[in-house]
């Protein structure tokens, strides 16, 4: 996605700064225009190709409310401009990370913008995989984010989704006080720009380059959930172009949002532990022929602390004893783990 911006503040090394930042983003390509200068500024931002306008107190005239940009944002600095406010336009604040910044104007520029055609059905080319253990506590949520993260090393450009009922999602990644998939469920058909909204929520982990969005606020924004919204969002995620590879992290509850996360499915990562109980959920699974025999020729297991299967092995696990924290035992088994590389292509 391209988005025109245009910038106007009085401190040339505060924009090229900004300009740095914004130039370095992997979802977005920013075209950026920057004024200095008051009266050039206002002279010729009427004729300026403008999605976005970016000024500080001191470039604004009210002649602003007249040019054609779709989003106008103020930025504030009450240090500076004490307090001032611009009638029509958003504000955020001037001196905060550059990133959050971009975050913030995605966010706004989702709400306004063209809602793109996302929902046409190609994926371009995006792969979706859904780790699923019928057993709660076997290590689903470790191995997905292990193996996105993996592929996140090896180049591609990784999401991991957390849609659990109960997220872990900080436990693993850090606290974070992002909105996450609740939000996204809640704008399915809204009008918005889905693309732009997407990128307002995603997170990168530092040590891999994994991509991640939160999981759901709480219980409720999960049990709203129906089959038609599952399918909606995935569409949205696969369609939107900024992912080569989704791995999606569900419950061991098999809702109808779940079934149609495992149809939507390039390949369903069936994650197996080696406890009594978890043996005996997978030998009840393996029965339900309405999901182990309808969804057959998707899955591969995930072995964990050994065993042996009829499917395809997608990895070998075995968890790391002296790992200090959930992001320790992932880092362990993004490394170390058993991959097959046949399924990291």
């Amino acid at each position: 996605m391209q988005i025109r911006l245009v910038a106007a503040d009085n401190s040339a090394d505060y924009l090229r700064r900004l300009s740095n930042v914004l130039s370095r983003s992997e979802t977005v390509q920013w075209s950026i225009t920057m004024y200095t200068d008051r009266r050039l500024f206002l002279q010729e931002i009427s004729s300026v190709p403008c999605d976005i306008l970016l000024f500080s107190a001191g470039m604004y005239d009210p002649s602003l409310k007249r040019t054609g940009f779709r989003l106008g944002v103020l930025l504030a600095d009450p240090d500076e401009d004490g307090g001032f406010s611009a009638e029509g336009f958003q504000s955020i604040r001037k001196y905060q990370r550059i990133s959050e910044i971009q975050r913030l104007l995605l966010e706004l520029y989702a709400e306004v913008s063209p809602t793109e055609n996302i929902y046409s059905g190609q994926n371009q080319g995006t792969k979706l995989t859904v780790f699923y253990s019928p057993a709660g506590g076997t290590g689903t949520t470790s191995a997905a984010i292990a193996y996105a993260g993996k592929l996140a090393l090896g180049g591609k450009r990784a999401l991991y989704l957390d849609l659990q009922n109960v997220s872990s999602h900080d436990a693993f990644f850090g606290p974070s006080d992002l909105k996450g998939v609740s939000e996204l469920f809640a704008k399915l058909g809204s009008g918005i720009n889905m693309a732009a909204k997407i990128q307002s929520l995603l997170q990168t982990d530092p040590a891999t380059g994994l991509l991640h969005i939160r999981g759901f606020d709480n219980l409720v924004d999960f049990e709203a959930v129906t089959a038609d919204d599952m399918t909606s969002l995935l569409t949205v995620l696969r369609s939107c172009g900024l992912f080569d590879h989704i791995v999606a992290d569900i419950s061991p509850y098999l809702s109808p949002a779940a079934m149609a996360a495992f149809q939507e499915a390039d390949r369903i990562a069936a994650v197996m532990g080696v406890s009594t109980a978890a043996r005996a959920k997978w030998s009840l699974f393996e029965k339900q022929y309405s999901v182990y025999g309808a969804f057959r020729e998707k899955l591969a297991a995930v072995l964990v602390g050994g065993g042996n299967t009829e499917l395809p092995v997608l990895a070998r696990l075995d968890f790391c004893a002296n790992a200090a924290d959930s992001r320790s035992l992932c880092g362990f088994l993004t490394q170390h783990g058993g991959w097959d590389p046949a399924f990291l292509a």
